[in-house]
């Protein structure tokens, strides 16, 4: 036998086959079909084997996951020689129309065309595979994200016990960012690399172009924004997973609205770890700033240091400073935990202008300068915001006010009388004032005024108490109405900084 020489060809007709498996929360459901399959052996111990292959796996389940109708076409080439077996293929072609997660889980839920080439699997002493993949279709059916013109590409390899691979994704032709991976089986280890391309937005290529979540009105229309990570990971004694590495994002001028609100020129380089099990944390003081934010109320010149763990849902903001109503706002420190019951933060008002507040509530004939300064001290409690006695008082020499309404018909009530004429030249010195703001977003203002109008009874001096009352959100609320966003946001940005 060992001097047995010679060689067998022949053809087989098209070979059918079908099948179904069922197994705990796993079934499958699939058929395939050989055709044009031409065999040719040297000996019983070398064999090479050609067909033109197609399955189809009709319908299948694993656990939440399922889908219908996937299939796969090309045409393959088997080789067995020395104990060994390797199958290669130029290409395959494998069509997923479906691939579902659970009910609750639509993010999962997608469908797929792509091409395999260069496949090549090897069995023998060791196991090798790899091939390279490429597909431009690519669609999420979800109610939550919508990809333009994705595209993905790159190249799988398992050889000596390790995996290694590589991912290209890129939305139309523009924002693009790649993947590598690498495991090794024998000591449970491995680490993903990641990398978000740097990419500049504008008005003529905003986010939009790219993606768009459903449920969300915004857009980020200007500024740059790269991103890299090193993730890690490692299977302990005790079989649980370490995880560790960098996380680095850089944001450089970032422009973007969302709902009635707009962000000018947000940056920040943060620099993270990420933590076991997987999250991000921030350890060191991070600084970021932001030329503008929009809420109806204009807030400028942002700047600020931050620290977070999304796990914990740990965040601190410290040497905060903004400008607002022409004066300033700052908080030292401030520290949340969702854990904690209540927590305080102090915030301190300084150089207020008076006309700028009041030009935000829509009080006819009024008129008011001076500037006031006082802190308030912010309570969380839950999901709500109070404020319990904050103080605010004006600035010396003090300033004036003059209330000259249209309607100049006096006031039935003699004190109302007394009042609104004295408010007609009021000139304060003193102006004290006890703040509080309830759950409902009700603003309680108690204005201890200590002045004189000269226009009565020589300037004899007049104290007023003033109750002032106006609930936040809905202002808020009015003053976004009065404005349109998306112009608001390029009037703004087209302004020189």
């Amino acid at each position: 036998m060992e001097n047995l020489a010679g060689s067998v060809q022949f053809g087989l007709s098209p070979i059918y086959g079908s099948g179904s498996w069922l197994q705990d929360s796993s079934q499958l459901q699939a058929e395939t079909l050989l055709e044009n399959t031409q065999v040719n052996c040297k000996s019983l111990l070398s064999c090479d084997l050609r067909t033109d292959w197609q399955s189809q796996l009709i319908n299948w389940k694993s656990g939440t996951y399922s889908g219908e109708e996937l299939s796969l076409n090309g045409a393959l080439q088997l080789n067995y020689a020395h104990e060994e077996i390797r199958i290669t293929a130029d290409l395959i072609d494998i069509s997923i129309p479906t691939f579902r997660g659970a009910e609750d889980s639509v993010a999962v839920d997608f469908s797929t065309s792509l091409q395999l080439d260069q496949l090549e699997l090897t069995v023998g002493d060791s196991i090798s595979a790899g091939f390279n993949y490429a597909s431009s279709d690519l669609q999420l059916g979800n109610k939550l994200i919508d990809l333009k013109n994705p595209a993905y590409s790159g190249k799988l390899q398992f050889e000596k016990e390790l995996l290694t691979g590589i991912l290209e994704f890129e939305l139309n032709q523009g924002l693009r960012f790649e993947l590598g991976l690498q495991h090794f089986f024998p000591k449970d280890t491995g680490d993903v690399i990641f990398e978000l391309a740097r990419h500049d937005f504008s008005e003529a290529e905003p986010l939009s172009d790219f993606l768009s979540l459903k449920q969300f009105d915004g857009d980020i229309v200007a500024g740059e924004v790269s991103a890299q990570a090193n993730i890690s990971w490692s299977k302990q004694v005790d079989q649980s997973w370490r995880l560790g590495g960098p996380i680095s994002l850089r944001l450089d001028k970032l422009s973007a609205y969302f709902a009635e609100y707009f962000v000018v020129d947000l940056s920040t380089d943060m620099f993270a770890e990420a933590t076991t099990p997987l999250g991000i944390q921030v350890v060191n003081p991070t600084s970021a700033s932001i030329s503008r934010v929009d809420v109806g109320l204009p807030i400028e010149n942002l700047s600020w240091q931050y620290r977070f763990n999304s796990l914990t849902g740990e965040l601190e903001i410290s040497d905060l400073d903004l400008s607002v109503l022409g004066g300033k706002l700052s908080i030292a420190s401030a520290r949340y935990h969702p854990d904690r019951a209540r927590q305080q933060i102090d915030v301190v008002l300084a150089n207020l202008n008076v006309q700028s507040m009041v030009n935000l509530v829509d009080y006819p004939g009024l008129q008011a300068d001076g500037l006031i300064s006082g802190y308030l001290p912010f309570i969380l409690e839950g999901n709500k915001i109070t404020i319990h006695q904050g103080l605010l008082g004006a600035l010396n020499p003090g300033g004036s006010i003059r209330y000259r309404p249209a309607n100049s018909t006096p006031a039935s009530n003699p004190g109302m009388r007394l009042v609104n004429e004295a408010l007609s030249n009021y000139q304060y010195q003193h102006m004290n004032t006890e703040a509080s703001y309830d759950e409902n977003g009700d603003l309680l203002l108690k204005v201890q005024l200590q002045g004189a109008n000269p226009d009565m009874n020589s300037g004899q001096a007049i104290n007023l108490n003033v109750n002032i009352t106006d609930n936040i959100p809905t202002l808020l609320k009015s003053l976004q109405a009065s404005r349109d966003i998306t112009d608001e946001l390029e009037r703004v940005m087209q302004r020189p900084h």
